[in-house]
């Protein structure tokens, strides 16, 4: 009768801590899908402030008439980098 009772005793304790396994399972799969998604809102956001950068420049050079220098070759050049960092960034998503 005393095995029979330490088992009885001991099953919640076994529900419990499994309960908190799998609770702190999805906890740290939460973590990672926003930290997840906030890099990829970074990268967005840095995307569209590269395009408005080259926007700028050409409207600049294209309606007002202004030679293009230097600014429009960096903006370019920013917004290229930016496009391969968010092209890595979603190929190393898509492996996992």
């Amino acid at each position: 009768m005393t095995t029979q009772a330490i088992i009885f005793a001991a099953i919640p304790s076994v529900l419990s801590g499994l309960t908190m396994l799998v609770v702190t399972r999805q906890q740290k799969r939460t973590e990672k899908r926003r930290k997840a998604t906030e890099e990829r809102e970074k990268l967005t956001l840095e995307a569209i402030n590269a395009v408005f950068c080259v926007t700028k420049e050409l409207v600049d050079c294209t309606l007002y008439g202004k030679k293009p220098n230097g600014d429009l070759a960096k903006a370019y050049d920013y917004k290229q980098k930016v496009k391969h960092d968010l092209e890595d960034y979603e190929r190393e998503r898509a492996a996992q």
